[in-house]
């Protein structure tokens, strides 16, 4: 049953992170008026990061904490839980600027 969690989770958790490469991308391409993705762009890829990270945690947590705990179900937190404390260092410097 847990297995049914740990995939969809660790699934999310490497899109996160797919998508957290890609804002990274797209912000250090160059000036931003020779930029192909704007200000709507980059937070729609910024928030969908966030969005596919969180609910990727939130899958982990319940796996692992319900499961016998192996291997897939602590990669799945492995992959997710840091994603998440990326966008919370984030946002957390962002409201200091």
């Amino acid at each position: 049953m847990m297995k049914a969690l740990s995939l969809p989770s660790l699934t999310l958790g490497v899109t996160g992170w797919g998508l957290t490469v890609a804002v990274t991308m797209v912000m250090l391409s160059g000036p931003f008026e020779t930029r192909t993705c704007h200000t709507s762009c980059v937070q729609t890829l910024f928030f969908s990061a966030v969005a596919a990270g969180v609910v990727g945690l939130i899958l982990a947590v319940v796996a692992f904490g319900r499961a016998d705990r192996g291997r897939l179900e602590a990669l799945a937190l492995l992959v997710s839980g840091p994603l998440c404390a990326v966008f919370a260092a984030l946002i957390f410097i962002g409201m200091l600027a």
